[in-house]
């Protein structure tokens, strides 16, 4: 749930359930779950986009705004307080032997 709250409270784009399925690897349940809890909690509402068959945006209403942003927004802060720690080399060398590690995984997963 954290990577749709991430999603919706720091970048300003616009998302269907589709579109954070397939940007957080989610499966389209798990996304419908989230997206339907809520709405029945009143923190998004579903906008259908015209000139769609179904597709729907999701759009934080206030409360939704304000209680996703209590969750992201000090994560998001420890993020950054986090980076300005870490020496540059260090961060390249990270997120090298992530990458690595992410490619490895998937080829490992697809053989499996």
């Amino acid at each position: 749930m954290f990577w749709i709250w991430y999603s919706l409270i720091l970048f300003d784009d616009e998302y269907s359930q589709q579109d954070l399925s397939n940007t957080w690897s989610l499966a389209k349940q798990t996304v419908n779950n989230i997206i339907t809890q809520m709405v029945h909690n009143h923190y998004v509402i579903l906008e259908l986009v015209p000139d769609s068959r179904n597709r729907k945006i999701i759009r934080l209403t206030d409360r939704g705004r304000q209680y996703g942003a209590s969750i992201v927004k000090p994560i998001f802060e420890a993020e950054k307080r986090v980076l300005q720690r870490i020496d540059p080399g260090e961060l390249v060398a990270c997120t090298t032997a992530l990458t690595k590690f992410t490619s490895i995984l998937k080829e490992e997963i697809d053989e499996g």
